[in-house]
């Protein structure tokens, strides 16, 4: 029988969630991918963020920012 898991996206508007978004980015793109940290942490205050849970735990993290030349994700 599949098991079946509840999956939720929703901006981050709590401290807490924030860091759960940081500590997820600094994972994949510090760490796995290597890229520079400088460059990760571009752009905060201009960002909107938003975290994937899985059944309550966090699983992914997402940001957009409007640019000039529109929005990036």
């Amino acid at each position: 029988m599949p098991v079946t898991k509840k999956i939720t996206v929703s901006r981050v508007n709590d401290p807490a969630e924030l860091e759960a978004v940081f500590a997820i980015r600094r994972e994949v793109f510090v760490d796995e991918q290597n890229c520079p940290p400088e460059l990760e942490w571009e752009f905060e205050d201009e960002s909107t963020h938003f975290l994937a849970k899985v059944d309550g735990l966090p699983a992914g993290a997402a940001r957009w920012r409007k640019t000039d030349k529109g929005y990036k994700l």
